[in-house]
């Protein structure tokens, strides 16, 4: 058995396992899904300057609201003085990561059970739940052969586990890096811009919860 027929078998696998979520969400759930998850996608590529504009305007504003509370005093001079949040080499990683938001976003609510009750199950969701697959392949692939390459360093002979072991112990670096590099990018902000931004989340989950729970109810 050649490569290219692995390959082929390893993405009917994966294929199959989305065709299987698509079927149990129903076809009303993927397709929203797959329409929002493209869509986004492509006005993020195309537009994604101007999110990155919004953004950054957001969290001076923050900052120099979180002054004014502080300190008593407002200073609109702040608002063009102080640097962006979003800086220009880390706008690929800002637009990625604020796709994963709204994907994970579209994800629950088409979960919900008074959304998810209207979409019929069948051979259509399956392949609508496909192609949500090829979709995510897309987009995460490029990004995952960093993480695949620098972990098995070119041995693709190499036993699975100790490929596995590797990509494990990579991983767990590109996290703490991750995590080392966000504390350095939000510690210039005040606490109290801090302090708003986190109520703002914390509001917006614990009324998500909120709806969910009537939902059910």
């Amino acid at each position: 058995m050649n490569s290219d027929t692995q390959a082929l078998f390893a993405l009917l696998v994966y294929l199959s396992f989305f065709a299987w979520i698509g079927w149990r969400r129903g076809l009303r759930s993927e397709l929203t899904v797959f329409l929002v998850a493209l869509l986004s996608w492509v006005l993020l590529q195309e537009r994604g300057s101007i999110f990155v504009r919004v953004t950054n305007l957001g969290v001076k504003f923050l900052a120099l609201l979180g002054t004014g509370l502080a300190t008593g005093n407002i200073d609109e001079a702040n608002l063009n003085t102080t640097g962006d949040f979003v800086a220009t080499d880390a706008q690929d990683t800002f637009l990625f990561l604020l796709w994963v938001l709204i994907l994970f976003a579209t994800y629950v609510l088409t979960s919900r059970p008074g959304f998810a009750k209207g979409s019929k199950k069948g051979g259509w969701a399956a392949v609508v739940g496909g192609l949500n697959g090829l979709l995510l392949l897309a987009v995460l692939m490029p990004k995952l052969s960093t993480l695949y390459t620098s972990s098995v360093a070119g041995q693709t002979g190499e036993a699975p586990l100790a490929t596995f072991a590797r990509l494990v112990t990579q991983f767990i670096t590109f996290f703490v890096d991750a995590v080392r590099d966000f504390w350095n990018w939000i510690s210039p902000l005040s606490p109290m811009t801090l302090l708003i931004v986190i109520s703002v989340v914390l509001g917006l989950a614990a009324l998500t919860l909120r709806r969910s729970s009537k939902a059910k109810g």
